[in-house]
Parts: C-alpha cells; sequence; structure tokens
C-alpha cells in the first residue's frame, strides 16, 4: 500500500523472476532482449505472409536499430516486451481473418490478456481485438457473440489476476486510476 507501482501489472516482471533468481539484473534484461530480437523476426514474418517481404524486412531493420528500442529492449523495462505481444497480437489477428479455422481466437485472448497483465496501456489490445474480430464476423454475416466471448474469456485468464490482486489490496481493480469511482485511503 505504500509503493504506487507495487499495485500495477506485473505480467512480464513475472518472466524475469526466474532469470533474476539465477542471474540478477543482467539476467532480467536478457528476457527482456529476447523480445527486442523476437519483434523484428515478427515483423518481417508478417511482411512475408501477406507478400511484401521487403517492406517486412525493412520495418524490421528499422525497429531493430531504433536507439529507443535497443535502450528499452536491453534494460528490463517493459515496452518492447509490451510492443512485441501487441504485434504478435495484431499479426494473429490477420491469419485469423484469412484462415478463420484453428485456435486462432484463443491465443489472441491470451496475447491480449497479457498485453494488459504487461501494462494497462496494453489493455488496448483487447479493445482493439474485440472491436475486429466483431467487426469482422458482422461485415459476413456470422455470429458474433461466440467468438468475442472465446477472446475475452481467455484475456480475463491474464487480467482478473492483477485486477483482483489490486482491488484486495488496496480497494481499486485499476489502481492508481479511476480513484473517484473507488476511493480509497492509498492513492489520491
Amino acid at each position: 500500500t505504500t509503493d504506487f507501482y507495487k499495485n500495477m501489472p506485473a505480467g512480464i516482471e513475472m518472466l524475469f523472476l526466474p532469470a533474476f533468481a539465477f542471474g540478477r539484473h543482467s539476467a532480467g534484461a536478457m528476457v527482456h532482449f529476447q523480445f527486442l530480437l523476437v519483434l523484428p523476426v515478427l515483423i518481417a514474418a508478417f511482411g512475408r505472409r501477406f507478400r511484401f517481404p521487403e517492406a517486412g524486412v525493412i520495418a524490421a531493420l528499422l525497429v531493430f536499430a531504433s536507439p529507443v528500442a535497443g535502450i528499452d529492449g536491453t534494460s528490463a523495462y517493459v515496452d518492447i516486451g509490451l510492443t512485441a505481444v501487441l504485434f504478435a497480437l495484431f499479426y494473429l489477428l490477420q491469419i485469423w481473418d484469412e484462415d478463420r479455422g484453428g485456435n486462432f481466437l484463443v491465443a489472441a485472448g491470451i496475447l491480449a490478456g497479457f498485453a494488459f497483465a504487461i501494462k494497462y496501456t496494453g489493455g488496448v489490445g483487447l479493445i482493439y481485438a474485440l472491436l475486429f474480430v466483431g467487426w469482422r464476423r458482422r461485415r459476413t454475416g456470422l455470429p458474433v457473440v461466440k467468438p468475442l466471448a472465446t477472446l475475452t474469456a481467455f484475456a480475463l485468464l491474464s487480467i482478473l489476476p492483477w485486477t483482483l490482486k489490486s482491488w484486495i489490496v488496496v480497494g481499486n481493480p485499476l489502481t492508481p486510476f479511476l480513484n473517484g469511482l473507488f476511493p480509497n485511503p492509498y492513492v489520491h
């Protein structure tokens, strides 16, 4: 209750924890560095899959060569990890839109929930996924409720633990936001 940051979601930090136990801070940074390595590969793979490989490779190189991405990706922060997860969500939804088979919406829900668990701003991933799937299903005249329920249910697997913890500890599931709606003695 005395630390502002302890009540925010820490999904990616849970990935840092086992590494930190063995190699301290540099090991946690290496886990995050893996997200920096995966992000350009995802971008290049996206370009290749959707038939613009040159643009995908150039975009991947621009992201990887960006000084901001390099600094963040080699430190144990969360922004590059969030970017990689959100891009993977976008990529997966594009594949779902093309194929409409398999369990792509289950995986998309897990990624959307994990994006929220990384950082509150990652919640935009779930909003995007719900709007995209709902819009695509409605345009094709297919049922909307079941795919949206699938996305939401699997996203909640990662969202609920963090919001419930904050609600129990400080009385606000989205602390430090919405304190007018969830008044508490800790954040004002």
